[in-house]
């Protein structure tokens, strides 16, 4: 297997939230595409150590950022979404 499908870069994305964590010292919520699976529940997987950070899954095709992570956008967080 290859690709996101089989965890690609996964870890690398858990290193980059660690460190802005530990940098900022504030919420980080990161959108990822799916509800469950590889994302967002590997990557949680890595970050359950920090009680501040938070993978929500946003699905699949949205024309507009889902209401989740605009209100989490609005908050005192550090909001990271990408595909």
């Amino acid at each position: 297997m290859e690709e996101w499908s089989a965890g690609q870069g996964i870890k690398e994305v858990a290193d980059f939230v660690e460190k802005q964590y530990l940098t900022n010292h504030a919420t980080i919520v990161v959108g990822t595409e799916g509800y469950f699976g590889t994302l967002p529940d590997g990557l949680q997987a890595y970050l359950n150590k920090y009680s501040k950070n938070y993978c929500i899954g946003v699905g699949l095709n949205f024309d507009i950022l889902p209401k989740s992570l605009v209100e989490s956008n609005a908050s005192e967080s550090h909001l990271f979404s990408g595909e």
